[in-house]
């Protein structure tokens, strides 16, 4: 059997990801801010600057922020509203719950045009504030403003800095009809896939082009403001106008080359016209900005596999599974690869260039196919040389779990939820845990985060009977 090589550009990436600093993320929840001096019609700003914040704060490599609307579910089943109405105390325990270190809530005032906007930052573990900041400047500047915040709390939380800007420039000024607009545009936009094109589009045609037309108002009104090109170009390819989203994508990107979207716009733009040497042109410099998001090394994943390169995709999806944000796709992907005709040569490969990577592969077949009891040595052995991949401490997990060793359960359950916070059979297997060692409250509260965040529950009836212990 011939002997199947790295690609000479993912030997590249590899080497540039295992070539940068180990620097730990620092794991962020930020909650809706609380709105003073503002009519009830404009209560809407509180959460958006909380997304904003969020926005920036993903353009770091060192700092990870829990998913919002899956921080709003845990809120709710915590019967906590998403008005800032948040303490120390309950934004600890919150924050414990999503696998947070910090978790940030504050408030936004308003007095005529002048906005001042404070944030907390409570530390987790301690249930103790561990810094405040502020900003303040006319709200036109809201933009700014959320740019300034975030540094100010990078600041506080001693990371690095990296908000890879393209230049020193400020960003536009934006009124609040306008700002408003944009919000409403990004509902649409967050519903859409951010890789190929959405399944229901025929029938999102209305939605899509009323989108455009609110878009066309933003850039007449703010055209130096890069993400209105960027996002209509993503409505012009939802509604199959390739070549006006082109136009807008190439806009954005000479606007703001290194934005995360811009350039995963243009990745699946390239992917959907099948023109796989420019997709990966902008793959390659999405991950070797961005080496620890997830969505670069699956969207290489993707590419590799509309090119048949099936090895080359099952490297780049490992690689995607253990970065953030945690993304089902890539699992999915690699599981319908593994579990192909050709996935045991593949895992085979794989072994003669990199044993870890072999590993990983052979556990989560192993998974997959119910028949994790005859790997676990091999989960001792990347126990030792992948201690913060959330998977393997899953799996330590369960085997304590099997094992009824439920103490040591709740602590390898636990350091997954931290490694993962948006990985809901950690809950479901956590919960279990908490009450068998007569934690029920926090045990019961993790099974109910499990049956609100889960895709698919088909186990309703076993958990129920621990809802009743």
């Amino acid at each position: 059997m011939v002997r199947v090589k790295f690609s000479t550009a993912l030997s590249l990436l590899l080497f540039i990801c295992f070539s940068l600093p180990a620097t730990e993320p620092v794991f962020v929840a930020i909650s809706a801010f609380r709105i003073n001096g503002l009519d009830t019609g404009k209560e809407w700003l509180g959460e958006s600057f909380a997304d904003g914040l969020v926005e920036e704060f993903v353009q770091s490599r060192y700092i990870r922020v829990v998913e919002r609307q899956y921080l709003h579910k845990i809120l709710e089943e915590m019967s906590i509203q998403q008005s800032g109405l948040i303490d120390p105390q309950t934004a600890a325990e919150a924050g414990k719950l999503v696998g947070a270190q910090i978790f940030i809530f504050g408030s936004l005032s308003l007095l005529e045009n002048q906005a001042i906007v404070r944030a907390r930052i409570v530390d987790v573990t301690r249930g103790e504030i561990k810094g405040a900041v502020s900003v303040e400047g006319n709200i036109v500047n809201i933009l700014a403003l959320q740019q300034r915040l975030a540094q100010q709390i990078a600041v506080q939380l001693a990371v690095e800095v990296a908000f890879l800007q393209t230049d020193n420039s400020p960003p536009p000024e934006i009124n609040i009809s306008v700002y408003q607009k944009l919000k409403t545009v990004n509902k649409i936009y967050d519903s859409l896939p951010v890789f190929g094109l959405d399944p229901a589009r025929r029938r999102k045609t209305g939605e899509y082009l009323f989108a455009i037309n609110e878009l066309n108002d933003i850039i007449n009104e703010v055209p130096s403001l890069a993400v209105a090109f960027q996002r209509r170009g993503t409505f012009y390819l939802q509604y199959e106008k390739y070549q006006m989203a082109e136009e807008d994508f190439l806009t954005a990107s000479k606007m703001y080359p290194n934005n995360r979207e811009v350039i995963l716009s243009l990745v699946n733009f390239y992917i959907i016209q099948r023109n796989y040497k420019k997709a990966e042109i902008f793959a390659n410099k999405f991950i070797t900005m961005y080496p620890e998001n997830s969505y670069g090394w699956f969207a290489l994943g993707q590419l590799n596999s509309k090119q048949f390169k099936y090895r080359d995709a099952v490297l780049a999806y490992l690689f995607a599974v253990q970065k953030e944000p945690f993304l089902p796709k890539a699992e999915q992907n690699l599981k319908v690869i593994l579990r192909s005709p050709q996935g045991g040569s593949i895992i085979a490969s794989i072994e003669r260039d990199d044993e870890q990577k072999y590993l990983l592969a052979k556990v989560y077949l192993s998974f997959w196919n119910n028949r994790i009891k005859k790997v676990q040595s091999e989960i001792q052995r990347l126990s030792l040389s992948m201690p913060h991949f959330y998977f393997v401490r899953y799996l330590n997990g369960m085997i304590f779990l099997n094992q009824k060793k439920y103490k040591e359960a709740v602590s390898e359950f636990k350091k997954t939820l931290s490694l993962n916070p948006e990985f809901p059979l950690v809950h479901r297997e956590l919960g279990k845990s908490l009450i068998q060692t007569g934690q029920y409250r926090q045990g019961k509260l993790h099974l109910k985060i499990y049956l609100a965040t889960a895709n698919f529950v088909d186990d309703f009836e076993e958990v129920n009977k621990y809802m009743k212990k």
